[in-house]
Order: structure tokens, then C-alpha cells, then sequence
């Protein structure tokens, strides 16, 4: 019989023994999740890898060609019309969270800064630099998690971590601003990272469309 749950078949000590083998089966269940979520990570890490790899050779290549407003405008102009079915479909199927865009408005104005800045360092500079020297960005990140977010600050206090920090500012020449970061962060809680980047992405593109018609040339 069934009992609360329990087959009721001999005494106490067999609710015990179905408990632990219940236990062991969501113990067993719970690790295979953490496989598949390690593994989304490593595959989602490398992906990001290679993306960083490639834009910064293909953002150089265009400054034979463009300018870099007019390099921005197509970049990001492509990009919003990528994203752009995901945001419809969802507000279709019911799935749209309210708030979403106004939630995009801050990252989108700062992530069209950086864009602005990041892309015009490839007309001044080697890429190879531009690169190293954005690495940087992670102090920054750091510095903002501990002072934003409490819950970091264990972690940024374990010796591994610290020593990281370290050599990477001994490697670096300067640090650039992260606001794209904390302002993701901060603004985009609740929501989805393909619903965040597809919104922001529209207010991106949007900015970088307008500089590139009044300052671009070509």
C-alpha cells in the first residue's frame, strides 16, 4: 500500500529504506542536471570565445572599406534585425515580461558607448591591442560586484581569485569601464539572456543607425 507517499509494506525501518532510495534518486537526478548545465557552460564559454576571436578581425578587415559609424550602423542594424523575431514571437505567444524594454533602456544607452568606442580603438590601433587591453574589464566588473552585489564578495575574497585578479592586472596596461556589465546586471534581473540581448540590441542598433546617417560617410 501507499502510505503519505510510502509503500506500507513492513515496519518503520522500510519507510527509512523507500526515503533513502527515494533520496538517492533525486541525489542521482540533481547531478545529471549539473552535467548538462556544466556542459552548456563549457559549450556556451568556447562559443563566446570564438566570437570574441572573429569580431575583432572582421571589425579591422571593414576599416579598409568604412567608416566606423557606418561600420557600427550595419553591424548593429543586422544584429537588431536577428534578434528581433525572438522579441514578436514572444509577444505573441504570451510569453512577453512587461517591463523588458524599459528594463533595456539604460544597457542599451551604455552599450552604445561602448560600441561606439570599442569599434573607432580599430581604426587607431592594432586589434591584438584593443583585445588585450579589454580584458582589463574584468577588474572593473569585480570592483563594481563587490561594492553592487554582497553576495559576491565570498567569493571575490578566496586566495584563487585574488591571485588571478593579480596576474591579469600585472598583464594589462590600463582597464576600461565596465558599465555594459553592471548596468546588465542591474536592469535586466528577471529576464532571460536572449530576451535582454534582443531588446538591447534594438535600442543599440537604433543609435547606431542614427550616428551612422548624420556622421558617416559612404
Amino acid at each position: 500500500m501507499l502510505h503519505n507517499g510510502w509503500r506500507r509494506t513492513g515496519g518503520r525501518g522500510r519507510y527509512d529504506a523507500v526515503r533513502r532510495e527515494a533520496s538517492g534518486g533525486r541525489a542521482v537526478v540533481q547531478r545529471s542536471k549539473l552535467n548538462r548545465g556544466w556542459f552548456l557552460g563549457v559549450v556556451v564559454i568556447l562559443l563566446t570565445l570564438a566570437g570574441w576571436t572573429v569580431v575583432p578581425i572582421f571589425i579591422k578587415e571593414f576599416t579598409t572599406d568604412v567608416d566606423a559609424w557606418t561600420s557600427n550602423g550595419w553591424r548593429y542594424g543586422l544584429a537588431a534585425l536577428i534578434w528581433m523575431p525572438l522579441l514578436v514571437y514572444q509577444r505573441r505567444s504570451g510569453r512577453w515580461k512587461p517591463g523588458l524594454m524599459r528594463a533595456a533602456v539604460l544597457p542599451g544607452v551604455v552599450n552604445a558607448c561602448a560600441q561606439v568606442m570599442f569599434t573607432t580603438s580599430f581604426y587607431k590601433i592594432d586589434p591584438g591591442l584593443v583585445t588585450f587591453g579589454l580584458r582589463s574589464q574584468i577588474l572593473a566588473v569585480t570592483v563594481g560586484a563587490a561594492l553592487l552585489y554582497p553576495s559576491e564578495r565570498a567569493v571575490i575574497r578566496k586566495p584563487i581569485f585574488l591571485a588571478g585578479l593579480l596576474l591579469l592586472l600585472g598583464g594589462t596596461l590600463t582597464t576600461v569601464g565596465a558599465g555594459y556589465t553592471l548596468a546588465v546586471r542591474s536592469c535586466m534581473k528577471g529576464y532571460g539572456a536572449m530576451e535582454s540581448f534582443a531588446a538591447i540590441s534594438q535600442y543599440t542598433a537604433g543609435a547606431m543607425i542614427v550616428l551612422m546617417l548624420i556622421l558617416g560617410r559612404d
